[in-house]
């Protein structure tokens, strides 16, 4: 019963690609309002509605991922640098937005647009950490962490190919029992 629930739930999020990116946007939206909602020690500047504001922004291209992953990874690339660099509020535990981008890149894009995803990240990340830490433990941590998006988005990629292939296969069957008759 629930695998058949499991196949529902992936039927419905093919036929609506808009409604399950929305509904990403709102749980991610969600995640990064936690460092605005939670106390914060006093010796830190409060949290302001301009830098939620600007967090908002970060999360908003995420409803066009599968659309244009390359742009909406610039995109929160740059309203995130902005963030870092022009406003002082809270830090965010993961950058939630970015490893969804890199993700759908692996899934989505082709393969030039992967090595460009890769090279990208092989700076931003060193700099991101750089200016936030200088952590060696942290650049270990957010290298790890975009590493194992991208290796779940090839294997998800790998996944709906198998998929196709099977199907396919499927229809050759079908097509030649259909012959024999």
């Amino acid at each position: 019963m629930r695998i058949r629930g499991v196949g529902q739930a992936r039927e419905w999020g093919a036929a609506h690609p808009w409604a399950v990116d929305a509904g990403l946007a709102l749980l991610v939206q969600a995640a990064v309002t936690m460092p605005f909602v939670v106390p914060r020690p006093p010796e830190l500047e409060p949290a302001t509605w301009s830098a939620y504001g600007l967090t908002a922004l970060t999360v908003l291209p995420l409803v066009w991922r599968r659309r244009a992953p390359m742009a909406v990874l610039l995109a929160v690339l740059a309203t995130s640098a902005l963030y870092r660099l022009a406003l002082e509020g809270p830090g965010q535990p993961l950058p939630y937005q970015g490893l969804l981008c890199v993700y759908t890149i692996a899934v989505l894009a082709p393969a030039w647009q992967r090595a460009v995803t890769a090279g990208l990240l092989l700076v931003a990340v060193p700099v991101s950490v750089w200016l936030n830490t200088q952590s060696a433990r942290e650049l270990t941590f957010s290298l790890f962490v975009f590493a194992a998006a991208y290796v779940l988005g090839r294997l998800t990629d790998a996944r709906q190919r198998a998929h196709l292939v099977e199907a396919e296969r499927a229809a050759a069957r079908e097509r030649a029992r259909i012959a024999r008759e």
